[in-house]
């Protein structure tokens, strides 16, 4: 079986502070289980902005999915292949067939999005583990 771009997740690559360090971002709010005082989502299909009961800020990744349609797109896009997955092998599997090369120093997971469940928090830890050379880092 031949696998396509539309197989894969798609990375961005780093703005100018994180130049050179690529990463990969979910949905803002639909990939945030503990967001609370942040949470922000866009609707997939409107674009438009839906705060959630409790925010006093509106996460800022929200707002770039908002503005920018092909953005949000690409997330929804990762969000969309990794749920379909149900295990953190499988999950570890398509991010690395997915990595952009082997040509950095870093890879920051989450510019947007959260881990959204335990499963895919292993996932990422199997793929640090099997790429011992690479750093891997979050903020959450």
């Amino acid at each position: 079986m031949q696998v396509t771009a539309n197989d894969l997740l798609k990375f961005s690559k780093g703005n100018a502070k994180l130049k050179g360090i690529p990463s990969l971002s979910l949905p803002a709010g639909h990939a945030c289980p503990f967001a609370d005082k942040c949470f922000a989502k866009v609707d997939y299909t409107t674009g438009k902005i839906v705060d959630g009961p409790d925010t006093e800020f509106r996460c800022f990744s929200a707002t770039q999915e908002n503005i920018f349609p092909a953005t949000r797109a690409q997330r929804k896009h990762n969000f969309d292949l990794l749920r379909k997955l149900k295990t953190k092998e499988e999950m570890a599997s398509l991010i690395t067939l997915s990595l952009p090369g082997t040509n950095y120093r870093a890879i920051r997971i989450h510019v947007a999005g959260d881990f959204f469940n335990q499963t895919y928090f292993d996932a990422w830890m199997l793929v640090a583990q099997q790429n011992p050379d690479q750093i891997y880092y979050a903020y959450t």
